[in-house]
């Protein structure tokens, strides 16, 4: 009995930590270049990741599409491209 707690613990502790999450939650608000916010409806945004902010190539690329209402847009980053396990969130990105 006790190996077989032991084996469905361990199973379960491997199941429980595949599951985690990479993804990063954002949520904005999508203004034209007057400040204005943009109309109800679907944008192309490409979400860009650096490491310094004189930093010239982005360490994380991705695009997705995505609905705004009155202008506020809620993005997963990480969904369509996979965050790299490198990005540790260990510091400001």
């Amino acid at each position: 009995m006790r190996w077989f707690a032991f084996v469905l613990v361990v199973g379960l502790a491997a199941v429980a930590s595949a599951q985690v999450p990479r993804v990063l939650s954002y949520q904005g608000i999508l203004t034209d270049s007057q400040g204005r916010i943009l109309p109800d409806g679907e944008y192309q945004l490409t979400i860009r990741l650096y490491d310094r902010v004189d930093a010239s190539e982005p360490i994380y690329v991705e695009e997705q599409r995505v609905e705004a209402v009155r202008g506020v847009v809620n993005v997963l980053i990480g969904t369509v491209e996979p965050l790299p396990w490198r990005l540790t969130f260990d510091r400001v990105y």
